[in-house]
């Protein structure tokens, strides 16, 4: 694998953000290089080009969270394991959301088709053999894979020493929390029981335990922390978590497409089990209630019926209430910091990177 690089040694500031993205973009985009002799070794030069445009998306947000863990927590000298561990959690979640998308029928990931898609149409561009659909899921849960053994290989260059297992125990935590947060993701979608306490532990699994607290421990593991600034971070990340994902389910049923890069239509067809959801539907009356039941996750699901839900959404307070949810979570996260022993300038740093993704668009 190419050297891991360094970026600047300060407290950077918006401008460093870009700097700390660019560098996690190089250190994927060179394990691809890598890795792209592999594929056509074996007749399969086609495969690493839409890897690559998969892996180079997104905010990048986990990167900056573990970069900045490490920094805050003291990290001053080599920023090579903050930035390889940053980009194991990227390709992390790039896998993750490749086997999502899958599993969701999702058409669109970051303004492109999604992989599966994308080998579907392969495979029926080139009149292969059999079911395109089903060389298209094949093609991209084996990748899906390959792209969680890379993470795997970057989180050990990045852990060493007496931080090993410290790092490795938060980034397998991340990864069994996830697959439960999933698993009862799809048990509601069937069972069609949206009670906002099931929905708020999807959130815990799925979001809270994959999003930002695995990312600030290990970049604080890196930095060989104490256990007081260890558990802030815990406060912090959970907190921001939880936002985060209320956040997403806003924008997934209000959102732009042009801005989020994914149709707004999707979360709705596939009855996903979110709090903004769970919210309305406990304050709806029965008729309101088995109106949004009768609609909410039909695959057919029109503009004018999803409009009927996000008229119920907003009428029953259901919107107001997350939004007020955020901006409490998003407060208790900056108290957790004021207690913690940061720097001013360590603390603005967080502060602004969690607004960063907490007040978002996309």
């Amino acid at each position: 694998m190419t050297p891991m690089g360094s970026v600047r040694q300060h407290m950077p500031g918006d401008d460093d953000w870009g700097e700390v993205r660019s560098e996690i973009d190089r250190l994927l985009s060179d394990l691809v290089d890598r890795e792209a002799e592999s594929f056509r070794r074996l007749g399969l030069e086609e495969l690493p080009h839409p890897v690559r445009q998969h892996l180079q998306g997104g905010k990048r947000t986990r990167a900056l969270f573990c970069y900045w863990g490490w920094r805050c927590a003291g990290g001053q000298r080599n920023a090579g394991p903050a930035t390889a561990a940053g980009a194991a959690m990227e390709a992390n979640h790039s896998a993750f959301l490749i086997h999502d998308d899958i599993v969701d029928r999702s058409a669109l990931r970051r303004g492109r088709p999604a992989l599966y898609r994308h080998f579907t149409g392969v495979h029926t561009e080139n009149g292969w053999f059999g079911s395109a659909n089903a060389y298209g899921d094949g093609a991209a849960l084996l990748l899906g894979d390959i792209v969680f053994a890379w993470a795997g290989e970057l989180i050990a260059q990045a852990a060493t020493g007496d931080t090993a297992a410290r790092v490795r125990a938060a980034y397998d935590r991340m990864q069994q929390d996830t697959g439960y947060g999933q698993l009862l993701e799809a048990r509601i979608q069937a069972d069609r029981e949206f009670s906002v306490e099931r929905c708020r532990t999807v959130v815990l699994y799925k979001a809270v335990r994959y999003m930002v607290t695995p990312s600030l421990l290990i970049g604080a593991a890196l930095a060989e922390a104490p256990p007081e600034l260890t558990g802030a971070y815990e406060v912090f990340g959970d907190a921001l978590g939880e936002a985060y994902q209320m956040r997403d389910d806003l924008l997934g049923a209000f959102g732009n497409p042009l801005v989020t890069g994914k149709p707004n239509l999707d979360d709705l067809r596939e009855g996903k089990p979110t709090v903004l959801f769970a919210t309305a539907l406990e304050h709806a009356d029965l008729a309101t209630r088995t109106l949004l039941l009768g609609l909410y996750g039909r695959p057919d699901l029109d503009e004018k019926d999803a409009d009927a839900i996000r008229l119920i959404l907003r009428e029953s307070g259901a919107v107001e209430e997350v939004e007020a949810s955020i901006a409490s979570l998003r407060d208790r996260a900056e108290r957790a910091l004021h207690e913690a022993p940061l720097t001013d300038m360590a603390r603005q740093r967080l502060i602004s990177l969690a607004d960063r993704a907490v007040f978002r668009t996309s």
